[in-house]
């Protein structure tokens, strides 16, 4: 199964995979600029915070602010968007890059 989901265009491991599709960050930028969106920003999101006992949080003073810190200086620096475990990205109305009537 891991084999075919490193192969698979769409990430998937076969047809009982219950997520329907897996995306980069490009192929989500890919996709937003095709309906005629500019892109103003990719965030990652929860690039760190699934990875910290919940219990540090919990219970260690200033954990989860720190955390909340960390979390929003790593959004949008792509090194993490692979590791994120959800991709956020930030649309506006307008012409997408290479789409203006030239």
């Amino acid at each position: 199964e891991a084999h075919q989901a490193l192969g698979d265009p769409d990430g998937r491991w076969g047809s009982g995979d219950p997520v329907p599709r897996r995306f980069t960050a490009a192929r989500l930028t890919e996709l937003a600029e095709g309906t005629g969106l500019r892109i103003a920003a990719v965030h990652g999101v929860r690039v760190f915070a699934d990875l910290v006992p919940g219990a540090l949080v919990d219970t260690e003073p200033g954990a989860l602010d720190a955390l909340l810190k960390l979390e929003a200086a790593a959004a949008e620096l792509a090194a993490f968007h692979s590791v994120a475990t959800q991709l956020h990205v930030l649309g506006e109305a307008g012409e997408a890059p290479g789409t203006a009537g030239d």
